[in-house]
């Protein structure tokens, strides 16, 4: 089973941040092959994340999103 290598579109849902790294990422990931559109879901996924991360690191609310560890106190701090 070999996918084609392709870039598939970015979910309408994702948060700027989120697109940003979707076309920063994407870049590297196709040029080594490595992205395809199957992998949508799971990129998508990688990049909700990171555009998630960003906000927190930029806007230091960490605290908002609460624990990191559903059910452990002051995790997130």
């Amino acid at each position: 089973f070999r996918p084609e290598v392709g870039l598939p579109d970015a979910p309408r849902w994702l948060l700027p941040e989120a697109k940003k790294a979707w076309r920063r990422l994407s870049v590297e990931l196709l040029h080594y092959n490595l992205l395809s559109k199957i992998d949508r879901d799971a990129f998508a996924l990688v990049c909700q994340t990171v555009g998630r991360l960003e906000q927190v690191e930029q806007g230091g609310q960490l605290h908002a999103l609460g624990p990191l560890v559903p059910g452990l106190a002051g995790a997130a701090g």
